[in-house]
């Protein structure tokens, strides 16, 4: 087990559930700002959020979305410790890397099959990235770069050894199953804290924790 996990609770869309979050202990807050998730947060929300949640870092998340889209909503809300978190697979990443440090941007890399060394060796510059599940469609057929409920084969990572959160489809019922099989550096849960897609569950969340701590 490692001295300590990383905790990310996506998909947050309103300030009580925001403060739940961060007193029960998570290390981010993932605000969902991709227009065509169920998830989506209201703008007006972000600032609230953000002032309950102290100094908690909140992480703006995109999906393949304008880059003044996404700049210009990161550059309004950067209290210090806000991050960024965007698809690699996006044409538009590397514009969103020249703006935005290293330090501050998490890529999202989608995992399909299993993903080489060389390719995680590209972003060593960042401290965080998110392994999700990709290849997966929403109803219009547009590839989704995150938020399918859907889990991924952890065997594609279970050979990094770089800083990374998991994510794709972890809740309570699989999440000790990923502790034994790949012992991850942290988790990014969404959906499976959720009684409703942007609602959260208090009880799932503290008890989410709990089994990680």
């Amino acid at each position: 087990m490692h001295s300590y996990t990383t905790i990310k609770i996506c998909g947050i869309t309103n300030a009580d559930d925001a403060e739940f979050t961060a007193a029960s202990g998570a290390d981010f807050i993932g605000v969902v700002m991709h227009p065509g998730s169920v998830r989506c947060c209201p703008v007006e929300n972000i600032e609230t959020i953000q002032n309950v949640i102290n100094k908690t870092p909140s992480v703006l998340v995109f999906g393949d979305d304008p880059p003044e889209y996404a700049l210009g909503l990161f550059n309004r809300f950067d209290n210090g410790s806000t991050y960024i978190q965007y698809p690699v697979r996006s044409t538009n990443f590397a514009q969103i890397a020249e703006s935005v440090n290293s330090e501050k941007l998490i890529p999202s890399i989608a995992i399909d099959e299993s993903i080489s060394e060389k390719k995680i060796d590209e972003y060593k510059s960042y401290a965080w990235v998110v392994f999700d599940t990709g290849g997966k469609k929403d109803s219009q057929g547009r590839v989704l770069d995150g938020g399918t409920g859907v889990a991924f084969d952890w065997n594609a990572i279970k050979e990094v050894r770089r800083p990374y959160l998991l994510a794709g489809g972890i809740k309570k019922e699989n999440i000790k199953e990923a502790i034994e099989q790949i012992n991850p550096p942290g988790f990014d849960i969404s959906g499976g804290v959720e009684k409703s897609p942007g609602i959260k569950d208090h009880e799932l969340i503290k008890n989410i924790i709990d089994i990680i701590r």
